[in-house]
């Protein structure tokens, strides 16, 4: 029986191992790998194969009978630049919450009936318990990578509008500006790649695409900017650049702020761990022995 036991744990495990590592490395297939252009009956068809899987979801309680109360995880994703389908995430995470559950629920009975040690169920429900709350966690956990993404995005904005107004005297023309400041990107070089490589095939839509791209507040402001330089071109838009490097200036003040109190909170948090370490080394094995001498007692 403890064998068999042991074998199903394992399996358990392996499951969630398998569940969990299809889950990332889908995700990072679909951020790597180039998507081909999709024809407009395919995308009907892709809508309506989306639907039909969520109604399936839906009736397997894996995803929120309302499909709006998705939409906050949506524009996550989308700010934190990973193009993840809300439903199938929602549906990953309770799944990977039930498994886990379970698991707990076989290492205690195994513990129960004496088929594994206790350091080894400690282990077990440690593991578990992390995982759970990194699972509970998760939209905190995105909203401070979209805050990441953010300013990093931010920065490089504000690098290629000063370089930008340096220009404002050139006679070199949007474009090639532009691909003048290509080097000194690094976090948003593909895009701006990108939009420079699109831009004679249509600049609007080569500026439309650059800003779905980045989906941000900011690179929606620098778009707009882009765009009037691009269609007039006169002194008083690049006025309107300088006040947005000023307005972008003091928004990496405001972030760095915010990321500090966000640091501080997780001091707070991880405060914790020495507690709960303490109790695994000197509390948990008087509780255990008093709950052997109780059985004997009985």
């Amino acid at each position: 029986m403890a064998e068999v036991y042991r074998f199903l744990l394992l399996a358990a495990v392996m499951l969630g191992l398998f569940a969990t590592a299809y889950a990332a490395v889908s995700s990072l297939l679909l951020c790597l790998l180039p998507r081909k252009p999709v024809l407009p009956l395919q995308r009907i068809r892709l809508m309506l194969e989306k639907r039909r899987r969520y109604h399936l979801l839906r009736a397997l309680l894996l995803v929120p009978k309302e499909e709006s109360r998705l939409d906050e995880l949506r524009s996550l994703l989308v700010a934190c630049g990973w193009p993840i389908d809300a439903a199938d995430y929602t549906a990953v995470k309770r799944l990977l919450i039930i498994g886990l559950t379970f698991i707990g629920a076989i290492a205690y009975r195994g513990w129960e009936q004496q088929w594994i040690a206790g350091m080894a169920l400690i282990a077990v429900a440690a593991a578990c318990v992390a995982a759970l709350v990194v699972l509970g966690c998760d939209r905190l956990i995105w909203r401070a990578m979209r805050e990441q993404r953010r300013a990093r995005i931010v920065r490089e904005i504000q690098l290629i509008s000063s370089q930008l107004l340096y220009y404002k005297h050139s006679r070199m023309n949007l474009h090639h500006q532009l691909q003048r400041c290509v080097p000194l990107t690094s976090y948003i070089r593909r895009e701006l790649q990108l939009l420079v490589n699109e831009w004679y095939e249509g600049a609007g839509e080569a500026i439309r695409r650059f800003r779905k791209r980045l989906a941000t507040e900011e690179a929606d402001d620098f778009a707009e900017t882009l765009n009037a330089l691009r269609l007039h071109g006169s002194e008083t838009y690049y006025e309107l650049l300088q006040e947005r490097i000023r307005s972008y200036k003091e928004k990496l003040a405001l972030i760095r702020d915010g990321r500090k109190e966000a640091t501080s909170y997780l001091l707070f948090v991880m405060s914790g761990v020495p507690i709960f370490y303490t109790f695994l080394i000197f509390i948990y094995p008087w509780v255990a022995e008093s709950r052997v001498l109780f059985q004997s007692l009985g």
